[in-house]
């Protein structure tokens, strides 16, 4: 089976390298980019089977970006974002996303949700299927727990 490719936009280098490095431990194949114009271009080029977009990115933002993905594709979405008001989920899930993660957040239960999304578009699991060893380890030095 193929990785799975996950198209990730994140603008803060320690989250974006700590969660990456996370997922590539899950069998993931990552992109990983720092703002949405960049992520824009990597969706139409890479067309990743699941984006996962940080809300406040520099140059289009997470909730604009979901909305250009979501005017090309049926792609899931998955929202990540410090913001946990309800207004903020809100704003995210009614742009398109299929889920919304609060920051902080665990790198197991992040996994777990991709999975979880991935499996209700009729993709595997993800690589993997099931949980690993590094689902345990918090995402050190970022101050994701």
């Amino acid at each position: 089976m193929a990785d799975t490719h996950v198209l990730f936009v994140e603008d803060d280098d320690v989250i974006r390298e700590a969660t990456q490095l996370a997922l590539e431990r899950d069998g993931f194949e990552v992109t990983a980019v720092p703002d949405g114009l960049t992520g824009l271009e990597k969706f139409r080029a890479d067309q990743p089977d699941i984006a996962l977009l940080d809300v406040m990115v520099p140059g289009l933002d997470g909730v604009s970006l979901c909305r250009r993905i979501r005017d090309e594709s049926t792609v899931p979405v998955i929202m990540l974002s410090a913001r946990a008001d309800s207004i903020d989920v809100v704003l995210g899930l009614e742009a398109g996303a299929d889920d919304y993660v609060t920051k902080p957040f665990d790198g197991a239960v992040l996994v777990a949700r991709i999975r979880a999304v991935l499996r209700r578009f009729g993709h595997a699991s993800g690589p993997g299927g099931g949980a690993s060893a590094a689902d345990d380890e918090p995402l050190e030095g970022s101050g994701l727990t």
